[in-house]
């Protein structure tokens, strides 16, 4: 699923959230780092369907999940960059 762009009118948020967890898996990253991926491979996979927007409420909500799981620490990163 990683890397395929959806079939917008199937389950946009779980291919948002695979896409996610690919990214934390493979990258220390922030939570504003992952909101501008997932914005970037939703508007990539929008791209051909005019009518379609990104997603904005279910790239926060996904991201908010992160956070509170524990798969994005802002605070965690900046300490493993001043390092």
């Amino acid at each position: 699923m990683a890397g395929k762009h959806p079939n917008f009118n199937l389950d946009v948020e779980a291919w948002l959230e695979a896409q996610a967890l690919a990214y934390v898996a493979r990258f220390a990253t922030t939570a504003a780092r992952l909101h501008q991926h997932l914005l970037r491979k939703a508007r990539a996979a929008t791209r051909a369907e005019t009518t379609s927007e990104p997603p904005d409420a279910a790239i926060a909500a996904i991201v908010a999940r992160f956070v509170a799981a524990g798969y994005v620490d802002d605070a965690g990163f900046a300490e493993a960059r001043a390092a």
